[in-house]
């Protein structure tokens, strides 16, 4: 995941609390996603202060650092990568899981911004990932926003029982999915609007 001039995005998770080799690492806040040197990533994942992003790998060299990230839940490969380029191409970091067993310590681990949820997957579904999230002690973990990404039949009434912030049904327009992801970013709920909508 390193891009060419070997260096590595991550998600801050906790704090640096000790300096290395002298060096204090000041100015970074949880939630935050930095760019390091892969010498200095090593060090600050193993401390266990950062986790590995995917961000664009070509990005303009005036390109804005992101400030959200997305978790991308879809039992296939081609569905994840593919979700992958386009929220990086729209300046989004992401992080994938492919099931609700998976995602529910991605959520953990990262607190990612939104998540973009598929319902049928093996393991542990988007039913069964959102009756556990819901239920996590952290409340901030607990209220990160879905937006439901489905194939499945009654998509908008799934959508309404997972509490989700907005939905698109299989296959979609990327814009449809952009849109509601913006969408449900910006309002975290709402009044009802178009397939593809954030509530």
């Amino acid at each position: 995941m390193a891009p060419p001039d070997s260096s590595t995005w991550l998600r801050i998770c906790r704090l640096p609390n000790r300096p290395i080799e002298g060096v204090s690492f000041g100015g970074f806040h949880v939630g935050g996603i930095i760019q390091l040197g892969t010498q200095l990533a090593g060090v600050f994942m193993a401390e266990g202060w950062a986790k590995p992003v995917f961000v664009s790998l070509e990005r303009d060299a005036g390109a804005s650092t992101p400030d959200r990230l997305l978790l991308v839940v879809d039992d296939d490969p081609a569905t994840r990568s593919m979700l992958v380029d386009l929220f990086n191409s729209r300046g989004y970091a992401v992080i994938v899981a492919e099931n609700g067993e998976q995602a529910l310590k991605q959520l953990v681990d990262y607190m990612p911004d939104l998540v973009v949820l598929d319902l049928e997957m093996p393991i542990m579904d988007g039913f069964g990932f959102r009756a556990a999230q819901q239920t996590l002690k952290n409340t901030r973990v607990a209220n990160v926003p879905v937006v439901v990404l489905t194939g499945t039949s009654h998509a908008e009434r799934s959508a309404q029982t997972l509490h989700a912030a907005g939905f698109v049904e299989k296959p979609f327009e990327p814009d449809h999915l952009v849109e509601a992801v913006l969408r449900a970013l910006a309002k975290k709920g709402g009044a009802r609007e178009r397939r593809g909508r954030a509530w």
